[in-house]
């Protein structure tokens, strides 16, 4: 697996990443060799990009000129039925630095194919289930009594769209929107963080 960081003229490679089996190589442009890398973190290459869904693919997430490889993991919190088989949590990770891995935490809805990035304080200490209405969900504590946000996608034109709350629209997915609404305050979650933090994979 080779991994190219491009210069911001579009031709020039300014790293580069070679990994085979156990070895993984940086390319040093002061010597025009492969040196050994060794970042913090990265003891399995193979399993330090595990991914479930295929349409999950490697991007720059977000956009500082970059590739991020999304990783898809365990230990991010619960996700109930039937949010399980529709989310899943992501680490986004960056190994282009020679000090290790950079990374974003957050929830991959594979249904709309969008990643919504949470604070790294919510890390295995969240819960995720359905909506009322069935057209999203809820953001959790982990024992699930305190909702700190809802993610739904409605159609504008139902009347169900305007719903309870204040809800921002965050983007447009086909003829539907994708809509966000904070319900209890949480340090690093707000309307404009999940404004500015929700990707839409697809148009990346």
């Amino acid at each position: 697996m080779t991994l190219l960081q491009i210069s911001e003229d579009g031709y020039t490679v300014e790293q580069l990443l070679y990994a085979e089996g156990d070895m993984r190589a940086l390319y040093d442009a002061e010597t025009g060799f492969l040196q050994p890398y060794r970042p913090s973190g990265l003891s399995d290459i193979q399993r330090s990009t595990l991914r479930y869904h295929s349409e999950l693919l490697s991007c720059d997430i977000d956009n500082n000129g970059t590739v991020d490889i999304p990783v898809e993991i365990d230990d991010g919190g619960t996700l109930q039925t039937p949010m399980d088989k529709r989310l899943s949590f992501v680490l986004w990770k960056d190994y282009t630095s020679a000090a290790g891995g950079n990374s974003r935490f957050g929830v991959y809805d594979s249904e709309y194919n969008f990643f919504m990035q949470l604070p790294e304080s919510m890390h295995g200490s969240v819960l995720i289930r359905s909506n009322q209405s069935g057209t999203g969900w809820l953001l959790c504590n982990a024992e699930g009594t305190t909702v700190y946000c809802e993610m739904r996608v409605v159609d504008p034109a139902d009347n169900a769209a305007t719903g309870v709350g204040n809800y921002l629209r965050i983007a447009n997915i086909g003829s539907q929107q994708l809509q966000a609404r904070v319900v209890t305050p949480y340090y690093g979650l707000s309307l404009d963080t999940i404004s500015q933090n929700t990707v839409l994979l697809g148009s990346n």
